[in-house]
């Protein structure tokens, strides 16, 4: 049982952590090096460096959190679960978005390890980490929140970062209900898995990947062609994850 000072610590230290990813760059343009020398640094060494810090940032609060421990952060994360069964069947639910691209989409002319890197391995392990494995299950495991608004509030806080793909408000509107959705499901799968963090990291990894190597559109939208491999593929990850949680079950019986 966490003491009730202790819960809001706790809460504090991990609802500024996924913030950092919207306000850390404003302590390097003012702090740091100066608004017109950080001007000078390319766009993306500055999402690197803006990305790099939030992950370092979560992983000190939650080496703070439990205790100083590394062990009990690595188990608070969720990463250190069973990563082969979460490898083998994130692949194979994700193979009708790979095979929904290779038939109605061509490939992206830019693809090739930088991209994978950049729009798709990190990313997934990144968002994964810091807004399910920090935020939806610390706030649950340590900071004694229910489930339901842990969920709403890493949902929100992870679809609000996707919010500049949109053209327009109505797209904004839909860019939202999407990536917030995507959300609530990867942090569903997360706690379907027994905190296994590995799934939906693997998950959000493969499906990336498959935008990054064909053209499925603009944004998270997709078209319409692609958006229904896509609801295969989720289809695939709920059946996955609700033998995973059923054997999980029957294990904790034996």
């Amino acid at each position: 049982m966490v003491p009730t000072g202790k819960k809001w610590l706790n809460t504090a230290l991990i609802i500024t952590g996924p913030s950092s990813w919207y306000w850390i760059k404003y302590v390097y343009a003012y702090l740091v090096f100066g608004v017109e020398r950080y001007n000078t640094i390319p766009v993306e060494s500055r999402q690197w460096l803006i990305s790099v810090s939030v992950v370092v940032f979560c992983a000190v609060s939650t080496f703070i959190i439990s205790s100083v421990r590394v062990k009990d952060a690595v188990h608070a994360l969720g990463l250190n679960r069973n990563i082969i069964p979460a490898l083998v069947l994130a692949v194979l639910c994700t193979i009708p978005m790979y095979i929904g691209g290779w038939v109605y989409a061509v490939p992206n002319s830019d693809f090739g390890w930088s991209s994978a890197i950049q729009k798709a391995i990190w990313p997934g392990f990144t968002e994964e980490l810091v807004f399910r494995g920090f935020v939806t299950g610390l706030l649950v495991r340590k900071a004694g929140w229910y489930f339901v608004p842990a969920v709403l509030l890493s949902a929100v806080a992870f679809a609000w970062g996707h919010l500049y793909q949109a053209a327009d408000a109505a797209e904004a509107v839909m860019v939202f209900l999407v990536t917030s959705g995507a959300g609530i499901g990867f942090a569903i799968f997360y706690k379907m898995w027994g905190w296994n963090l590995w799934f939906p990291i693997f998950m959000h990894i493969f499906m990336n990947l498959s935008f990054v190597i064909f053209d499925l559109g603009d944004n998270v939208l997709l078209s319409g062609t692609a958006n229904i491999f896509r609801g295969i593929t989720i289809l695939l990850a709920i059946i996955a994850s609700i033998y995973i949680n059923y054997r999980n079950k029957k294990a904790a019986e034996v």
